[in-house]
């Protein structure tokens, strides 16, 4: 009885369906532990998520993200280490642009494949090859300063963890819950926990955009069209010997790109590699800010800091009476779009220097505070050596919720500072390494 090529595949070779089934396993897991990764960073940053399940999800859906790198670099006959390098550093996005190596001679991919392995061998020759005289000492000198600002870094941000954080955390954890009406002398210098409904509206204007609101805060927001400079690759010295003895010395070089992008703080372009990528030095149209002067809490009065952490706006729909108030050669260029204004020939083909213009207000809304009682006023609380708190989210916490939400926003600065602190030892490390180096 007979049978066909495809039928026994697993003996002559990989049919066309085997193939797709082994590019198509692994980009499924590169598409869902890509998807976890983004979900648990986006959730982390609305604050929707707790570090551990963070943790969970995230290092999950990475290493579920790495199998599909790997298993992609492998259906194209590429060694996994390909797939690791640009799973980590490229967002694995080259992979699927790789060419297909399957479809090659064997022979010809391990003549491929020896022949890296000689580039390869070569560069970690040079690169390992001991320094000598006054490059030693730099890099001696280098080293050491990298490792002792990353230790520097660390450390003192343990001790400000120890001196201020703890300290300010164990003070939110005790303070005293009372209501909002009621002013009781007997808790002057004490920490309090209140929650209730802000009051205080006052008529706020911006008077160059003719907005006036019954609201506690009023303020303008100015994004400007800009020029971001970015890298897109780097290349160190590098000498190479062959084997007649002739050095070849490859200079450090970094290749620039830059991207035009919207941002509300001005971006220096005179720092930037090249030239012909020029930002205006200032924003066209200044952003503006202001406050009701007596924003209560109950029988409270909040002090400048904490009504200054109060960030639920609303959006200010602005029209052609506020369009018509914009000085001449602003007015020129302005339009409407989507409530707010725009300033350049086109909002679907900015260019730089192109400003957009947004009004916001924050209405009186529910809030708790966990803040020190002086007389009637809600103000900062001095803790520990040098910590201070005071405290203000919109909504409805308890004490616990509150101190929960502090510990979680200081454990990402933390995590933040080590890796930083953790990166810079390292390359301080492998710098002195390689001036150790006989």
């Amino acid at each position: 009885m007979g049978c066909s090529k495809d039928a026994v595949g697993g003996v002559f070779g990989e049919t066309p369906f085997m193939k797709r089934h082994k590019k198509r396993i692994p980009i499924l897991g590169y598409l869902l532990g890509l998807a976890l990764v983004i979900t648990a960073l986006v959730l982390l940053a609305r604050h929707q998520i707790e570090i551990g399940k963070f943790g969970i999800i995230f290092l999950t859906g990475f290493a579920i993200y790495l199998w599909g790198c790997l298993g992609l670099a492998k259906a194209n006959r590429y060694r996994a280490g390909v797939g690791l390098f640009l799973g980590l550093f490229l967002g694995g996005l080259p992979l699927f642009f790789l060419v297909d190596r399957s479809k090659m001679p064997k022979a010809q991919r391990d003549l491929e494949d020896l022949e890296a392995d000689e580039d390869w061998k070569a560069e970690r020759a040079a690169k390992l090859r001991p320094l000598k005289g006054g490059k030693k000492v730099v890099a001696w000198l280098l080293g050491l300063f990298l490792f002792a600002l990353g230790l520097a870094i660390i450390v003192g941000y343990e001790i400000h963890w120890a001196r201020v954080v703890v300290p300010e955390r164990a003070g939110m954890a005790a303070a005293i819950s009372i209501s909002a009406d009621h002013l009781d002398p007997q808790n002057d210098g004490k920490l309090v926990h209140v929650t209730g409904q802000l009051a205080g509206s006052e008529l706020l204007a911006d008077s160059d955009l003719g907005v006036t609101v019954e609201a506690l805060k009023l303020r303008r927001r100015v994004w400007m069209y800009q020029w971001e400079q970015g890298t897109l690759k780097s290349q160190s010295s590098l000498a190479v010997e062959d084997t007649h003895g002739n050095s070849t010395t490859l200079l450090k070089s970094r290749t620039y790109n830059y991207l035009p992008v919207w941002s509300e703080k001005v971006i220096n372009s005179d720092a930037f590699h090249n030239s012909g990528y020029d930002n205006p030095g200032v924003k066209g149209f200044p952003d503006y800010a202001i406050a009701a002067t007596n924003i209560t809490l109950g029988a409270f009065s909040l002090t400048a800091g904490l009504v200054e952490q109060l960030d639920d706006f609303q959006t200010w729909t602005l029209t052609e009476t506020n369009l018509a108030l914009l000085a001449g050669r602003l007015r020129a260029n302005a339009q409407l779009s989507g409530g707010e204004i725009y300033i350049g020939k086109a909002p679907k083909q900015a260019a730089i220097g192109d400003l957009k213009i947004r009004v916001e207000f924050a209405l009186p809304t529910t809030v708790t505070v966990i803040a020190g009682q002086s007389g009637n006023r809600l103000a900062p609380a001095a803790v520990g050596r040098s910590g201070s708190i005071a405290q203000l989210r919109v909504g409805t916490f308890s004490v616990q919720e509150m101190t929960g939400l502090f510990a979680k926003d200081e454990l990402r600065g933390r995590l933040l500072v080590w890796v930083v602190g953790g990166i810079i030892l390292l390359l301080g490390g492998v710098t002195i390494r390689q001036a150790c180096r006989k």
